[in-house]
């Protein structure tokens, strides 16, 4: 699996916008981290130009007040969104994951992928 992260291969970065390219190879699972606190809207959300070059495998939240959110505790549902990909064949594919905080959006983050 590898985690993606801008970090490491941004080529261009503004205030809200970042922009990256990756190299992978077919059935590579790949992964995305960010926070996620649905009581306050704070969300991600993802769009891949080209579905038969890569596809969404999962999506999942890790909470992190589990037995809470469990008894209904208000705001005990902050936890770690993971969207996983999977590469399914060579090509170009450009993947974007969009922050949001009550449905403004925060921050872009835009992979341009290529399959070897």
């Amino acid at each position: 699996m590898i985690k993606i992260t801008v970090a490491s291969h941004t080529i261009k970065k503004t205030a809200y916008k970042e922009i990256a390219d990756l190299v992978v190879k077919a059935n590579d699972i790949l992964f995305y981290e960010y926070e996620s606190f649905d009581s306050v809207g704070m969300h991600a959300e993802y769009n891949i130009s080209d579905l038969s070059v890569l596809i969404i495998y999962r999506d999942k939240t890790k909470y992190h007040y589990p037995e809470k959110l469990k008894k209904g505790m208000t705001g005990a549902d902050s936890g770690k969104g993971l969207f996983y990909f999977k590469v399914l064949k060579a090509g170009n594919v450009t993947l974007t994951i969009k922050h949001t905080i009550r449905r403004k959006m925060e921050r872009e983050m835009v992979y341009n992928i290529t399959v070897e």
